[in-house]
């Protein structure tokens, strides 16, 4: 994508990329797609599992539980619907907040919301990312372009985002808005999936241990 045309959260990525760099330590650091607003994402949103016959009283309790309006019965059923045959792209607006589905599990995000969040880096011993070769390297954070891939183990191959997060059970609409670390050209640790093989701090020396929270 030509610079002339990227979104409103490309270009801040792009000047927060070019203009800092991540220190390390127990800090914390604000991480925005689009317009900065709230979000509640799936990796920390109650979720609801649609079990077979028990579906259309679940889904009206959860959506109370919620603070949703109850649907009509008429809506509730086409909700059902779209859930157990849409996919994962499947999106459905309901008094101000938006739902979403995935493996059987429904979310609930705020309408019209764009991700956001906080990523801590907290300074540990043996454990998370070598600091030393951070220290080294400089750190930034980038947005998903497609086809990265991560090598989680060292006698396995690197693979793509895609599949580990598939794996992972992380829904696709997360999956575009998560940030990436990055060490150089080096892409060493993904959230929900975890540290690059040869990344990772040997016993007893210092290391960090990134944290991301969605903002609620």
């Amino acid at each position: 994508m030509s610079r002339k045309h990227e979104s409103p959260g490309a270009a801040l990525l792009r000047s927060w990329n070019r203009t800092r760099r991540l220190p390390l330590g127990n800090r914390i650091f604000s991480w925005f797609v689009g317009r900065m607003a709230p979000y509640t994402g799936s990796m920390g949103a109650t979720v609801l599992d649609l079990e077979p016959g028990h579906a259309r009283v679940a889904l009206r309790e959860f959506l109370r539980g919620q603070g949703l309006r109850a649907p009509s019965e008429a809506k509730l059923v086409d909700m059902l619907r779209q859930f157990t045959g849409g996919g994962a792209r499947t999106a459905i607006e309901h008094d101000g907040a938006r739902l979403r589905v995935y493996r059987g599990r429904v979310c609930v995000e705020p309408s019209g919301a764009w991700p956001g969040g906080k990523l801590r880096l907290r300074p540990v011993r043996g454990q998370g990312i070598d600091a030393a070769r951070l220290e080294r390297s400089g750190m930034t954070l980038r947005a998903r372009t497609g086809g990265e891939r991560l090598q989680l183990h060292a006698r396995r191959p690197r693979r793509t985002l895609k599949n580990l997060f598939q794996e992972a059970g992380v829904p696709p609409w997360q999956r575009e808005h998560l940030p990436l670390l990055y060490c150089g050209d080096e892409l060493v640790w993904v959230p929900g999936l975890g540290i690059a093989a040869g990344w990772q701090a040997p016993r007893g020396a210092r290391g960090v241990v990134p944290e991301w929270r969605e903002t609620s």
